[in-house]
């Protein structure tokens, strides 16, 4: 690990609003939420970090929610107060994780908690919780102390957190009929309220030293013994001691150190402590060397590394929309602008339509970031146009997708061509037909544009399906399947889906494994856009008697897991694309990035539908190769046994090179 470089002058100005002089109160309110939100102008930044959106809370000020890929909860900051004395003000900010009911973490919470997480207005008060009590203390994970200096010349943050928020039950929880839900002695409450609040400080320390445009100059890291709390059997609470559970303050501060006073970094009664200051000249702590927060100021040389090539991309991903026309096209492509939105992204699209004049774009929300193509079909004769207006949104807008919905004659077929010139400026991700279930089969019979559009996408999205009877909509899916077996069908009305399954963005972290299977199926659906205000889904009750005997499953995914495996050794080009053609389940996307014996280079894979690509990473990549399947209700252990099979008569492999 290089050691951080020496910074000039501090940069600040973009945590504070255009001509303050000095920080106020206000000002620190929201100093983390401005870090954040400059830094993932940066679109490398988000997907480094696996941003996913923040959203503000409309009853307290300076209060919001924000999302990580890591995570399918959400986080929640609350402001707790300011101390405006001395040269370096500071706030207090609570932490807060609320967790959903598929990921393990909800079999850790305490009884009343669990409750409600389960109950019918949990996620619609998530987004507003300072204005819910009941929310307030059970989710608590940390503190966060924000200062910046009146001269603006240091920056400083902490947080003080316990390895777990724990309590033991002394006289235990009885089950309802027999037995016990926790029995006398045992744990009430486990949270690993460290591991929740350090992924967030991490990436808003990431966002600090980007911000800032230096690494930190001081880190520090207190710690004493913390105990656990103890429920008696007189009812009465107290804290006893315990060997594993402390309470932890770290703190990293940039710019001029000097100016905040020690009693900042220090944690009464710490019994063991980590200090590094840049002005010792001491090499960098192992217990923090691979952070990112010491990196993230030159992100260049950062993700020139090899090591992030995902986030070393700047191609926005392109998604095509075929259908027929009045399928629902448009009103997919304002669903798709709000899930954006909601996630802090900007997304752009292109229109094409036959006529001189556009009509769609002036239903599509956010038109200004519409580009049309008129008076032609982007297949036929607006040829070479495409690529043209893909750059034109690119330099004006920057944005992380492009959206391509085309004319309702467009033949996805006649795209191939066209599509496979704009690989320098945009990365191709799925492209989806929509269905109208209302005509498609009059349009099937007389279209051979319609049986193409059907044959050529990655997802089929049946739509308008409440306007046409079961024994219609069978008839629809036999013939969709006749024509296109791979691809997965969404039905829908009123292009009503998530469009997170349309993406694949199924978080890391969630994701099955053959040796820690876990349902996510929840996960894809847990965005944060959808946690504050665009279509609330209850969860089934459960007590708070038999959350610890239940696999719970949020039902807005549909089923929908992934699985995460290492990339078997010894497989060629051929032997891949065979086993990707006869991988078990139902996987709709499937991605990693893989190592062949017969390429000296590591490439990236996509999979969606009958599509299969293979492409050279855009940096260097040094970790190892893997694969992951997204789709519906896979099984793990099914999936390692075909794909760490034997490889019979397996070709000599070409050695490695890294790329000039």
């Amino acid at each position: 690990m290089r050691r951080p470089r020496e910074g000039a002058f501090m940069q600040t100005d973009s945590l504070l609003p255009p001509g303050s002089t000095m920080p106020r109160a206000g000002d620190l309110v929201l100093l983390a939420q401005n870090a954040l939100a400059r830094a993932c102008l940066d679109t490398r930044f988000k997907r480094l970090v696996g941003w996913r959106g923040l959203a503000a809370c409309p009853g307290l000020g300076g209060a919001s929610t924000c999302r990580l890929a890591r995570r399918p909860g959400v986080y929640g900051l609350m402001p707790e107060g300011c101390e405006l004395a001395g040269d370096v003000p500071f706030v207090r900010i609570a932490l807060h994780y609320f967790p959903t009911m598929a990921e393990p973490l909800f079999e850790s919470l305490a009884p009343a908690a669990a409750l409600l997480v389960a109950g019918d207005d949990y996620r619609r008060h998530v987004r507003d919780f300072p204005m819910h009590p009941e929310l307030v203390g059970p989710f608590a994970v940390g503190a966060l102390t924000v200062g910046l200096g009146v001269r603006k010349d240091v920056l400083a943050v902490s947080l003080e957190t316990c390895d777990r928020h724990r309590i033991v039950s002394l006289p235990g929880i009885p089950a309802p009929n027999d037995g016990w839900v926790v029995a006398p002695g045992g744990l009430e409450q486990d949270v690993p309220a460290r591991a929740l609040a350090e992924e967030f400080f991490e990436v808003l320390a990431a966002a600090a030293t980007l911000c800032v445009g230096e690494s930190p100059r001081l880190v520090r890291r207190d710690a004493r013994p913390a105990g656990e709390v103890v429920h008696g059997t007189d009812g009465e609470w107290s804290r006893r001691a315990c060997d594993d559970n402390d309470l932890v303050l770290q703190s990293l501060a940039w710019g001029q150190v000097e100016s905040v006073a020690p009693s900042r970094w220090s944690l009464d009664g710490a019994e063991r402590t980590l200090l590094w200051q840049e002005a010792s000249g001491a090499p960098l702590p192992d217990a923090v060397a691979s952070a990112l927060w010491w990196r993230t100021h030159d992100l260049d040389a950062l993700l020139g590394e090899g090591a992030y090539p995902e986030a070393a991309d700047r191609r926005p991903s392109l998604i095509v929309l075929c259908g027929f026309l009045g399928s629902g096209k448009t009103t997919l492509v304002n669903q798709i602008i709000e899930h954006h939105r909601n996630h802090d992204s900007f997304v752009a699209v292109i229109q094409n339509e036959l006529g001189a004049a556009s009509v769609d774009a002036h239903l599509v929300e956010e038109s200004d970031s519409v580009e049309s193509l008129d008076e032609g079909c982007v297949c036929c004769t607006l040829a070479g146009s495409l690529a043209k207006g893909a750059q034109r949104l690119i330099d004006r807008y920057h944005p992380e997708r492009i959206v391509l919905e085309t004319t309702g004659l467009a033949n996805p077929f006649n795209l191939i061509e066209e599509l496979a010139t704009l690989s320098g400026i945009v990365r191709l991700d799925v492209l989806v037909t929509v269905v109208d279930a209302d005509n498609v089969l009059d349009a099937l019979d007389a279209s051979a544009v319609a049986r193409d559009q059907i044959r050529g996408g990655d997802v089929l999205l049946l739509n308008k399906c409440d306007l046409v009877d079961a024994a219609t909509l069978a008839r629809i899916r036999e013939r969709l399947r006749a024509l296109n077996a791979r691809a997965p069908v969404l039905e829908t009305s009123f292009a009503r889906v998530h469009p997170a399954l349309l993406l694949g963005e199924v978080e890391a972290d969630a994701c099955v494994t053959p040796d820690a299977p876990a349902p996510c199926g929840g996960a894809a659906d847990h965005d944060h856009g959808d946690s504050h205000g665009h279509g609330d889904h209850s969860h089934a009750h459960h007590g708070p008697h038999d959350h610890r005997h239940r696999s719970h499953r949020d039902h807005r995914g549909d089923g929908f897991v992934a699985v995460r495996l290492d990339q078997p050794e010894g497989l060629s080009r051929d032997v891949l694309f065979e086993r990707l053609e006869r991988s078990p389940g139902r996987a709709f996307r499937i991605k990693g990035i893989v190592e062949l014996t017969d390429s000296p280079f590591p490439q990236a894979l996509q999979c969606v539908g009958a599509r299969r690509e293979l492409a050279l990473l855009p940096s260097l990549y040094d970790g190892p190769p893997f694969l992951i399947f997204i789709g519906q209700d896979l099984d793990a252990e099914a999936l390692r046994a075909h794909w760490f099979a034997p490889v019979t008569g397996a070709e000599p492999c070409v050695p490695r090179l890294e790329p000039a």
